[in-house]
């Protein structure tokens, strides 16, 4: 075990890194005759040494980035000609939030920050105390995209993600066989999306989407709290472990998706037409504010019987307190059992197999719309055939003002019954040594998820009723061969 760290010896490296499109091979998804700029610059720096000689220790690194290139708009039909005219001569797009689409390459660029730094002290021979502190700010501007179909320049976005974080930690070895951690993190993520354009999304499949993104005019900040305290104590051949851990974690979001409306047109005819076959339009406030509380205790052993062979098993309890809406999980019990065992007790063979439950935690963003448009405080209009040329008609090609006349509002729900989502998973595998540095080695994965989120239209029809649901299934079973060689006299390699 190791509980201690730092070095009395002083420690720095610098970096520089550049990338020029001159060493870049051509795009083929860019009909463009010469090479689209692009510019990157990475320069970096980190120190390593001691505050006070063998008791405190600090660790500093910063990392810079800057990119700036061009990126394509993209129109693989060729059809932005007929689209613009649409556009400019017809009075049923008068109030579009696009006034023309682009094809060709536009600019973009891209910066991002990362500093971190650590701080070791030692009390004591017994205690130690650590703090970490990290810091990052990234920005991408002109290019994000969140669309399956091809994007316009207009239907692109700008991204600011920001994130920071303190750790602290005390860790105790009260004896030899006894070590516990102590640590508390309290963390903070904001995230801003802000779309090229203000308006209605028009999407017309297999040609290209135009106008703003639906899930572009949104800002969230995330708070995470976090303790956990794990103790390791050892007993003749056992090895024991059992902990707690207990964390709240705070949304605060504006996620104004659909709010802007979208129309949705068959062919490039129907565009010209002004027939849109579908239409889909948020309204109400999207401001959600919602916490849930994650928390957890656990239990294993490490045994060895016998030479060569390794036996671990343990026992995990997880619930989450969720917001009101949804029902609380309280009997997430998830066992799990690991052997490992050297035949004859060679050390150049092992053989190894391994069940258990892993339960997961529910993403925030998940409650969103059950929360945000259930009808209460927002909730969404569908209008098919008719009734969508009639909304193009109302707002002109733009955002709505309000509700269109007639049309029933469609609502977001949670399930009653809100089970989490857990994986089953059984491995089995062999490894080898084949010198003193490296290993060959086989595994076999089978995995079972249950309770995989899903969205459903329980109403089968217009309106929808959506509800949210843990009722999906999926299964995975996969091989793997790998060859690996350890850092040995400056050389690695992992080829699998």
């Amino acid at each position: 075990m190791v509980t201690r760290s730092g070095t009395n010896l002083w420690h720095g490296d610098a970096t520089f890194f550049a990338q020029n499109e001159a060493t870049n091979a051509r795009d083929a998804d860019v009909e463009s005759p010469v090479k689209p700029r692009f510019r990157r610059y990475q320069p970096g720096a980190s120190l390593l040494g001691p505050i006070r000689y063998n008791r405190t220790f600090f660790g500093a690194a910063f990392e810079q980035e800057w990119e700036s290139g061009e990126e394509w708009s993209e129109d693989p039909t060729h059809n932005a000609a007929i689209i613009n005219r649409a556009l400019r001569d017809d009075p049923r797009y008068a109030r579009a939030g696009v006034a023309s689409v682009n094809e060709g390459l536009f600019p973009e660029t891209a910066a991002s920050t990362e500093f971190s730094f650590k701080l070791n002290h030692q009390l004591s021979e017994e205690h130690s105390l650590s703090a970490r502190y990290a810091w990052s700010r990234g920005r991408v501007s002109h290019d994000v995209q969140s669309l399956d179909n091809f994007t316009d320049r207009s239907a692109r976005g700008s991204s600011l993600t920001q994130d920071q974080s303190l750790v602290a930690g005390w860790m105790a070895v009260p004896t030899a066989h006894l070590v516990n951690d102590f640590r508390l993190q309290v963390a903070q993520r904001t995230v801003d999306f802000t779309p090229n354009s203000q308006g209605a999304l028009f999407e017309i499949p297999g040609v290209m989407s135009f106008g703003q993104a639906f899930a572009f005019r949104a800002a969230r900040t995330e708070n995470h709290y976090q303790v956990v305290d794990g103790m390791n104590a050892v007993r003749g051949r056992h090895q024991f472990g059992f902990g707690a851990s207990a964390q709240a974690v705070q949304l605060d979001a504006n996620l104004a998706n659909r709010f802007a409306g979208i129309f949705l047109f068959p062919t490039v005819a129907d565009f010209v037409r002004g027939t849109p076959d579908v239409f889909i339009h948020a309204f109400g406030n999207p401001r959600t504010n919602r916490t849930v509380i994650p928390y957890s205790t656990w239990l294993e052993d490490r045994w060895q019987p016998a030479a060569g062979l390794t036996v671990e098993a343990g026992i995990r309890y997880e619930g989450e307190r969720l917001p009101a809406a949804f029902t609380s999980p309280t009997h997430n019990v998830s066992p799990r059992l690991g052997v490992a065992w050297r035949p004859r007790g060679t050390a150049e063979f092992v053989l190894r197999s391994g069940f258990g439950l892993f339960y997961d935690h529910y993403p925030l963003a998940v409650f969103n719309d059950a929360v945000q448009k259930y009808g209460i405080h927002g909730f969404e209009k569908y209008g098919a055939g008719d009734a969508a040329v009639r909304a193009l008609q109302l707002g002109l090609g733009g955002t709505l003002a309000g509700p269109v006349p007639g049309l029933v509002p469609s609502i977001y729900r949670p399930d009653a019954r809100f089970p989490t989502t857990y994986s089953r998973k059984f491995t089995v595998g062999a490894e080898r040594s084949l010198n003193s540095d490296t290993t060959v080695s086989v595994e076999n994965s089978y995995v079972r998820g249950f309770h995989l989120r899903r969205l459903r239209n329980i109403d089968l029809g217009l309106p929808p009723l959506y509800q949210l649901e843990q009722t999906a299934r999926s299964s995975y079973q996969g091989a793997s061969v790998t060859l690996q060689r350890r850092l040995s006299k400056e050389w690695t390699y992992l080829v699998a």
